[in-house]
């Protein structure tokens, strides 16, 4: 073997390397962004919640929301991720965290639980308690320090909402800013929560 073809193996190696580094720490961060969002929202209590167990890529349109909500129109550069198949090794692990089959899940709707007598604040409850938390795949900007995400919790037609939520990155790690793209409420009787980037605005400060 020449010595060429021996520095070219190296730095093949050395590349591939580099790559596998770099795929790990982004699924750190995926699952760092992901675990802070579910931590704040089920609060001190840690509630169950259900968590869809896939999670859809943003389409090429919901990836220009993001870009131009974020940044308002700079000519920054989101990259767009792959869908993810199973979260459970990102999120599955949380003690409060139960993984659902999306495909296998139903709503107790609050409306129709109050239609067969149950109190309001009983279906509520049972809602809540029965609902879908569903993600998108996380979009991170080109420089790794800004990331973004919808979800939506569906708990019946008119028991849902969600929004796309930004994290940055800090020194002490991710933190959720408070800055929205926008936010849901499901509040029509034919409208059925969906899982989607495009969402009305909520609020603009930093």
């Amino acid at each position: 073997m020449t010595r060429s073809t021996v520095l070219i193996a190296m730095v093949v190696c050395l590349g591939c390397a580099h790559t596998a580094a770099e795929d790990h720490t982004q699924t750190s961060d995926v699952s760092e962004i992901y675990a802070q969002f579910l931590g704040d929202w089920t609060g001190k209590d840690k509630d169950p919640l259900s968590v869809s167990l896939s999670a859809d890529a943003p389409s090429a349109d919901e990836m220009k929301e993001i870009a131009e909500c974020v940044d308002n129109g700079a000519s920054t550069h989101w990259v767009r991720p792959e869908p993810i198949a199973d979260l459970s090794g990102l999120v599955g692990k949380l003690p409060y965290v139960r993984m659902v089959d999306p495909s296998q899940w139903s709503p107790q709707d609050p409306g129709e639980l109050i239609a067969r007598g149950q109190s309001i604040e009983s279906a509520v409850e049972s809602g809540y308690a029965h609902g879908l938390m569903t993600f998108s795949a996380i979009t991170f900007d080109q420089s790794g320090q800004k990331a973004a995400f919808a979800y939506s919790f569906d708990c019946g037609r008119l028991c849902g909402h969600g929004g796309t939520v930004i994290f940055v990155r800090t020194q002490g790690g991710w933190v959720e800013s408070a800055k929205q793209c926008g936010a849901w409420i499901s509040h029509h009787p034919d409208v059925r929560p969906g899982n989607s980037f495009k969402t009305s605005p909520l609020r603009n400060s930093a």
